[in-house]
């Protein structure tokens, strides 16, 4: 069973949303790592790439987003094709 596209925009948008909420300021650095390791976890999911292949352009925005927020650059910005 692979990723679903609608299922992994969700997961990013809900991502987004935790990030900017500001009733998580205290948490932001252990819920950037829960995400960032998130992120880590789906690169492995079957049909990932092919996923992120078909992303569109704000979908794309959006996970430039979220892995900015995190601070995840080099080798986990390269698996999301950002």
């Amino acid at each position: 069973m692979g990723l679903e596209p609608s299922l992994l925009v969700s997961l990013l948008a809900t991502f987004s949303a935790l990030l900017a909420d500001p009733g998580y300021t205290t948490q932001r650095d252990e819920l950037r790592g829960w995400i960032r390791a998130y992120l880590a976890a789906l690169v492995q999911v079957p049909r990932f790439v092919t996923n992120v292949l078909f992303l569109d352009a704000r979908e794309r925005g959006l996970v430039r987003e979220v892995l900015g927020a995190v601070g995840a650059d080099g080798e986990l910005a390269r698996a999301w094709g950002v």
